[in-house]
């Protein structure tokens, strides 16, 4: 068996005299700069040979002879480690953590009345099928009330027809659970803003999924977008076992009318929330016991997350699974698209067309896969709600992105699992990018990714370590920066900024030097997108995002930025209470999402 090897979670620290510490834990090994150097080149698993090769390449110096020597030494010093053993070990751990059940089945929607009522029923045909009994909630933000009266009878005829356990909480329903939570105390402007939004954002899908998350407090939660339908689908190449990886994102990409097979994925027949339960709320060693006899792969694990592992520090506390239809909302997610998926999109420029014009893909892992990354597209995600998770962003587009770095800042040990399945995604829909061209994407600045810099600022006290305490870490560090005079403020942001453009700069560079700078359709586009970010870097108002502005002046927008982070700070610091309130209210009989009267 050929075996791979990758250093392992070390620091290294130069003697001054040829030699260096090479330093895990508390085992620090003298080596020589020389191997030093390897262990820093050797982050992921490849055999001695292909290590040797690639730092050959990189220093046209170095002797492959005397490079094959270091490293062999480097394994008797243990100082690398070998995918097969390591596959070993991590199977003799034993499962600390009990699997998650899903008991609720909970679907966000606004304004799409028939697509809402299609697909829930394709959800509860297949919970049916596979003799699965959970109850199922609608949480509704639909502005008018004669829509949601619509919305209230035809989810009625939906349980009669059916016989199912249906409720649903819109403006009504969850003013009522406001008045209740403000009799415990709660503070009418957190509540505001956690359940309604209340900033004149636009979008409030992230009030709306807070409203999911305090219905099912306590228990497993999955939760579908109003346009997807549950017709389950094995993507082209699927294969069994389970890898780890440290990507953040291990979907593959086929434009939907070039998949290889032209109907998109094979339909098959399966529970969709055993799916989900073969990952969620586990350890690694309990999603193995519930994959039997399947191999367990490494390959594109760092050593971070490699001790992560051995010291067992995770747990799946999201799964998501792939879609057919419309895709990612970005262009530029597209054009820095690694792996066979890359050559399928840009094999023509007529794909690439089609692409730009419908946006019609099918996304998804070919394996189940555990990642160490946080969860950022929430189409179609169970949540193990069993324990504390953190709040949505109540407003604006990106909602599912800044709640899975919330919760990542506020639990590290997470994982996110992947699963190789599609469900429908907008069925025959075609959508343009909200952005545009990839040009104007760059050009664009969502508040979102603003308020990602401001969380990812965030560096934990040594003495916040439960799930409670960074919460409320996270929050005062926001409430700090929302509270920021504005010239303060922006003078603290505009480096973290800078440095982002800069990093979308590099990783566009960079798929250019890896993919020899062609097509040139794709090279054209590239160069447009990187244009963009650069012109971008050299406007004095680069700092007010974009999305924040119709309607506004650039100083009403720059303030409710802050605004925004300063509610969101405050309302982490009593999500957890206010979590325990919605556990103690349902005990009593009183939910958010009543059932729904026969």
């Amino acid at each position: 068996m050929t075996r791979r090897y990758m250093s392992r979670d070390l620091l290294t620290f130069p003697l001054g005299d040829g030699t260096s510490l090479a330093a895990e834990g508390s085992r620090p090994v003298r080596v020589s700069n020389t191997a030093a150097r390897l262990l820093r080149h050797c982050v992921v698993f490849k055999t001695l040979e292909q290590h040797a090769a690639d730092l050959c390449r990189a220093y046209p110096r170095e002797d492959k002879a005397a490079v094959m020597a270091e490293l062999r030494a480097l394994i008797r010093k243990d100082l690398l480690q070998d995918d097969v053993a390591l596959a070993a070990q991590l199977r003799q751990r034993k499962p600390q953590r009990k699997p998650a059940r899903i008991s609720w089945l909970g679907m966000p929607t606004r304004n799409r009345l028939d697509s809402l009522c299609a697909n829930l029923e394709s959800y509860v045909d297949n919970v049916l099928e596979h003799g699965r009994e959970i109850s199922f909630v609608v949480v509704d933000d639909s502005q008018a009330r004669d829509t949601r009266a619509l919305c209230r009878q035809r989810l009625r005829e939906l349980k009669r027809r059916r016989g199912i356990a249906l409720h649903y909480a819109g403006a009504e329903e969850k003013r009522r659970f406001a008045a209740l939570l403000r009799t415990a105390g709660f503070d009418r402007s957190d509540i505001a803003f956690c359940l309604f939004g209340e900033e004149g954002c636009g979008s409030t899908i992230g009030a709306n999924r807070n409203a999911l998350l305090l219905q099912t407090a306590g228990e497993a939660l999955f939760a579908p977008d109003d346009d997807t339908a549950c017709h389950l689908g094995i993507p082209s190449g699927a294969e069994p076992g389970l890898a780890l990886s440290s990507a953040r994102d291990p979907n593959e990409s086929w434009l939907l009318s070039e998949h290889p097979d032209p109907s998109g994925p094979r339909r098959v027949q399966e529970d969709v929330l055993g799916l989900h339960e073969l990952l969620l709320g586990r350890d690694l060693p309990g999603c193995l016991a519930a994959l039997p006899g399947q191999q367990l792969s490494l390959g594109t694990c760092l050593p971070p997350f490699i001790q992560e592992l051995v010291n067992g520090r995770e747990e799946v506390l999201f799964t998501t699974m792939g879609t057919e239809g419309i895709g990612i909302d970005d262009p530029l997610y597209y054009l820095r698209k690694r792996g066979p998926g890359r050559a399928r999109l840009f094999e023509s420029e007529s794909t690439y067309q089609q692409l730009l014009r419908t946006r019609r893909v099918v996304e998804s892992a070919r394996q189940l896969t555990l990642t160490e990354a946080e969860l950022w597209n929430g189409c179609v995600v169970a949540y193990d709600n069993r324990e504390l998770l953190p709040p949505f962003f109540p407003v604006l587009r990106g909602e599912d992105g800044i709640f899975g770095l919330s919760a990542l800042l506020c639990v590290p040990s997470l994982c996110t699992g992947h699963i190789p399945r599609t469900v429908l995604h907008a069925a025959g829909e075609s959508r343009s990018f909200t952005k545009g061209t990839p040009a104007q994407a760059g050009a664009f600045l969502p508040a979102q990714t603003l308020i990602r810099l401001c969380l990812n600022a965030y560096k934990p006290g040594v003495e916040e370590r439960t799930r409670v305490e960074r919460m409320r870490g996270l929050g005062r560090h926001l409430m700090g920066l929302g509270a920021l005079a504005p010239p303060e403020f922006e003078r603290w942001l505009d480096p973290l900024f800078l440095e982002h453009r800069s990093r979308e700069l590099f990783s566009l560079e960079y798929a250019l030097a890896e993919h020899g700078r062609a097509p040139a359709f794709w090279v054209r586009d590239c160069e447009r997108a990187k244009k963009a970010l650069r012109q971008s870097l050299q406007d004095r108002t680069r700092l007010i995002p974009h999305d924040l502005r119709p309607g506004r002046s650039l100083e009403e927008a720059r303030a409710l930025l802050q605004r925004l982070l300063l509610r969101f700070g405050r309302l982490l610091q009593v999500w957890p209470d206010m979590v325990t309130a919605a556990r103690e209210a349902r005990a009593r009989g009183q939910l958010i999402a009543p059932a729904l009267s026969r």
